[in-house]
């Protein structure tokens, strides 16, 4: 009856109520809003709860009362077993303590530090190479000055032999000023190499000594 009702309904309503904008009530019968109500009130009386019942609400209850317990026990479980890990690992640090300390924290530590300080003594000898470096090249400059001084002075030598005693007398000083400039200029440059060398030495000197840390530090690793 209700199938029909409805069908009833939309014949009655026709293809105006498929394709027109307008709501269904507004297209109804007075008669077909009676059938229509009916149908509702039939719906809500009978029908519905058929579909939807108390043993419904029931079986939902118990469905959720055991899955409640079975979290519970899951729960209780996992604080049990947390109580034996908890003394398991009680147990297993107080076994060595020196072991699980020095594998963990000591020599990770020592190896940090191990690895900072060889940081810090290459950049130290790339710093006093690059200095060596610019040592020599200073040293350089001022031999290459000095060759040119000893060449001028040689050449005024040879213009000097043609001039008066004035101009020889001139040309004597200007050439003991140079041999002076060339004798400052080659003690510097002694000086210079002297230095180098000098340099050269400490940084062999701090690359045993650093051997030597590293060897020991080794030992200690050993015996850790």
């Amino acid at each position: 009856a209700a199938a029909a009702a409805i069908a009833a309904e939309e014949g009655a309503a026709g293809p105006l109520a498929a394709g027109s904008a307008a709501p269904r009530s507004s297209l109804l019968s007075p008669q077909h809003h009676m059938q229509l109500n009916k149908l509702r009130q039939h719906f809500h009386k009978d029908v519905r709860k058929q579909l939807y019942s108390a043993a419904d609400d029931r079986q939902f209850f118990d469905r959720i009362k055991t899955g409640l317990k079975t979290i519970e026990a899951r729960l209780e479980e996992g604080r049990v077993a947390l109580q034996h890990l908890e003394l398991f690992l009680v147990n297993v640090a107080c076994d060595d303590p020196g072991a699980t300390i020095g594998s963990q924290l000591v020599l990770p530590l020592l190896q940090e530090r191990l690895d900072a300080a060889a940081l810090a003594y290459k950049a130290e000898r790339a710093k006093a190479a690059e200095q060596e470096v610019i040592a020599m090249e200073a040293a350089a400059a001022e031999a290459a000055a000095a060759e040119e001084a000893r060449r001028k002075q040689q050449v005024q030598k040879k213009k000097g032999r043609s001039r008066s005693d004035k101009e020889r007398a001139a040309a004597g000083r200007a050439a003991q000023q140079a041999a002076e400039a060339e004798a400052r200029a080659t003690g510097e440059a002694q000086r210079l190499l002297q230095e180098a060398q000098q340099r050269q030495q400490r940084q062999q000197a701090l690359l045993e000594l650093r051997q030597q840390e590293e060897a020991l530090m080794a030992q200690r690793r050993q015996q850790l």
